[in-house]
């Protein structure tokens, strides 16, 4: 007893020289004891500012003055992969090879006891983790995910994205604009909306009047920009006052990394389940007391790929949100404290606040076209399609998505601007939005039907698809009046300091790339 004593001293002095803390938290000291003691341990535990797995990247340059193993969570980013309990939740291998081989360790070296250290872990993560590990009854330490000072909202994808993500705010506000993360499911797609951000900003995406490149208020981290931008946007996103406001980003910027001042995070697009959105949205309100916000925009085909347990988040208008949320991770959601106005906790709960006497004025997301849109949810038109009629929208949907790809393409050349958002992305019509149309043209007749069923980018392009099918059908309102769409996406500022790989044959069918 004695020795364990003295050997927890030992530890817990050189666990804060080494990782320049000045205290443990009560479980961390927990999970070091029972692991002094022997005993494998589990620590689920959200990330925060004495996380023992983070440290910077100088403190281990040089491997030969170090005698101890350091996992480098700055080097995760490269990895469009967040930890080994995402891959074991998808069913595929551990994100590093070796990682995932350390029970080979285990069986070699004997009863050393080991700690699994994770910020979140459904019952079935942990499961899989503990079996990968071969953790022999492990001590389970936890922390109740809940973040009461993030509430939570779902909205339908809308058709307008300077409506959707607030141009003009934060064209007027820059660096005061409220730091922002947009969270997009896909490479290709962060890359569209970080083009037409800039193409709407045009000069004044920068945070002064230098027009400096290191002083975008909008910035793009995927695992496909260079080192040195990378390192750029993880130093703007520790410091609260930091030039990016806006980070359009993939899973990339995920496990390790630290970000200040956060107020909103979006998802454009579901996660690929209620895990990983739980991580991503717990990037707001680490460092502020006010209430955050956690958006998810959504449409039919965004969903595709995801679990059921995000489809029923999404779908499900009744329930609790955040109830929805922590079900998953074994968290008794009886005893969640009520807030002092519902609004705080959901979009649900939203429906029984009265903060304004007898209504609510919080806003979750702003966007008037998203109210067009809900509202043509509940129109009941449906006509009768036959084969034939079917096989003739196809065939008019094809020649429509080659028209458009060749438009897109000569407009590029036209102007002569670089084109990194491939005619494909910036159309938003390929076979799978064929598909789609063609599954639910007994109730398509406006664009905002189209806008609700169809994974589609642009209002030109709805309008383009309503035509057609009053070709078909003959039974659409051509006429109807909608609002011009925003001026064209190519019309971009000068984009040379990122190199676009080509990332797979959606790229390489294209005829030019500009770098």
């Amino acid at each position: 007893m004695a020795d364990d004593v003295e050997l927890m001293a030992l530890a817990r002095e050189r666990i804060l020289e080494t990782f320049h803390i000045e205290s443990l938290k009560d479980l961390q000291r927990e999970a070091l004891e029972k692991l002094i003691c022997g005993r494998d341990v589990f620590l689920i535990q959200p990330t925060g500012p004495s996380s023992l797995s983070k440290i910077s990247r100088d403190k281990c340059r040089d491997p030969m003055e170090t005698n101890r193993i350091v996992n480098r969570p700055e080097n995760v980013y490269k990895e469009d992969n967040a930890k080994l309990g995402y891959t074991a939740k998808k069913g595929e291998g551990a994100f590093r090879k070796w990682f995932g081989r350390i029970n080979e360790i285990r069986s070699i070296v004997g009863k050393v006891p080991l700690i699994a250290l994770t910020a979140t872990a459904t019952k079935s993560t942990r499961l899989k983790i503990m079996r990968s590990l071969e953790m022999h009854e492990p001590a389970l330490l936890m922390v109740s995910p809940n973040r009461d000072n993030i509430c939570y909202a779902v909205r339908a994808v809308t058709p307008d994205p300077a409506k959707t993500f607030q141009i003009m705010d934060l064209r007027e506000q820059k660096g005061n604009y409220e730091r922002t993360i947009i969270y997009c499911q896909t490479i290709k797609v962060t890359t569209f909306l970080y083009g037409f951000f800039l193409s709407e900003l045009g000069d004044e995406v920068y945070a002064d009047d230098s027009c400096d490149l290191k002083k975008r208020t909008v910035e793009m981290f995927h695992s496909r920009i260079d080192e040195l931008n990378q390192e750029h946007i993880l130093k703007s996103m520790v410091v609260a006052d930091g030039s990016v406001r806006v980070l359009l980003a993939t899973i990339a910027y995920g496990m390790g990394i630290n970000c200040k001042d956060v107020k909103v995070v979006l998802h454009y697009g579901p996660s690929y389940n209620l895990e990983t959105y739980l991580q991503e949205s717990g990037r707001a309100g680490r460092d502020v007391s006010a209430t955050c916000k956690a958006v998810m925009l959504y449409s039919s085909l965004m969903m595709k790929y995801c679990e059921d347990d995000i489809k029923t988040y999404v779908r499900d208008s009744s329930k609790c949100r955040r109830k929805m949320l922590l079900e998953s991770f074994d968290v008794d959601i009886t005893n969640l404290p009520p807030f002092e106005t519902p609004h705080q906790c959901c979009d649900n709960c939203q429906r029984n606040c009265k903060c304004q006497g007898d209504s609510c004025d919080f806003v979750f997301f702003p966007s008037p076209v998203l109210e067009m849109q809900e509202a043509s949810a509940e129109h009941s038109l449906s006509r009768e399609v036959s084969d034939g009629q079917r096989e003739t929208l196809r065939k008019k949907l094809n020649y429509l998505k080659v028209a458009l790809d060749k438009q897109h393409l000569f407009t590029a050349r036209s102007v002569n601007n670089p084109m990194f958002t491939p005619a494909k992305l910036y159309c938003a019509l390929g076979g799978a939005q064929i598909d789609q149309l063609l599954n639910n043209c007994a109730i398509i007749f406006t664009s905002a039907d189209i806008f609700k069923f169809v994974d589609i980018w642009h209002l030109s392009v709805a309008k383009e698809i309503v035509f057609t099918f009053n070709q078909v059908f003959g039974d659409v309102d051509v006429t109807e009046s909608e609002e011009p769409e925003n001026k064209n996406t190519l019309e971009c500022a000068d984009e040379n300091f990122f190199d676009f790989e080509i990332e797979d044959s959606f790229f390489a069918d294209l005829p030019f790339l500009y770098c």
